[in-house]
């Protein structure tokens, strides 16, 4: 069972069906929907990451911290892009205008980062702004016309692997609902749930292929007859 918040079972609660996708086929899939901004993503995410190294782990905004300067480092990288950090309903999302995009960033679920087989959503509570968005998000996945918020999930902190670094793994998923923790009449507290799209980058798209060794033809075994006059060598 996926491990669960408040005993609830994400997978359980997801009601819709979710396309995956890896490697090359979620990297077509972003540029398809104008969102091929992998590597400069990559850079956010290592220029957040050293930020967070330097931070006590003491620090109570610490994790909270590498949030905020993945989304100004994304900002500066990607604003000559047409990528713009601007606040809606309160909610720092990096908007592009002219595609009718916008981005907000999340930590996941560490059950589900870059396992298809759980349900993703994010680590902690939403609030409105969230609400809004992806409810919004329902019925504009097909529908240029509109803003499509895309919800980028970046790597756990407490999932950091800073020996094996040279490509940080994300996901940019399509969220169209929101599963409220909160009571009637309250502060809305709320999560993701029911993604129709999850794009899995745990690999760099521009990576060489893995090399495959050569099997050797056991019907014919290499002796020293095939070394010739290198044995005098």
């Amino acid at each position: 069972m996926q491990r669960t918040f408040n005993s609830l079972d994400w997978n359980e609660l997801n009601q819709v069906p979710c396309e995956i996708l890896w490697g090359t086929n979620a990297s077509s899939k972003l540029i398809e929907l104008g969102l091929n901004i992998t590597s400069e993503l990559q850079l956010a995410f290592k220029l957040a990451n050293s930020g967070y190294a330097l931070r006590k782990k003491k620090n109570p905004g610490r994790a909270m911290g590498r949030w905020g300067d993945i989304c100004e480092h994304a900002d500066t990288i990607l604003e000559p892009l047409g990528w713009f950090l601007i606040r809606k309903n309160g909610q720092p999302c990096l908007v592009n205008s002219e595609k009718n995009l916008q981005l907000i960033f999340m930590s996941p679920n560490d059950e589900a980062f870059g396992n298809e087989l759980n349900v993703i959503t994010s680590k902690c509570h939403k609030g409105h702004a969230t609400e809004l968005k992806l409810l919004a998000n329902k019925s504009h996945y097909a529908d240029s016309n509109f803003f499509r918020t895309f919800i980028v999930y970046y790597q756990p902190s407490n999932l950091i692997d800073t020996e094996n670094s040279s490509f940080l793994p994300f996901e940019i998923a399509y969220a169209t609902g929101i599963y409220k923790v909160s009571p009637v009449g309250e502060k809305t507290k709320c999560f993701p749930i029911n993604h129709t799209l999850r794009l899995i980058m745990s690999d760099s798209p521009d990576a060489p292929e893995a090399y495959e060794a050569p099997i050797p033809d056991e019907n014919n075994p290499i002796t020293e007859d095939d070394f010739g006059d290198l044995q005098a060598i």
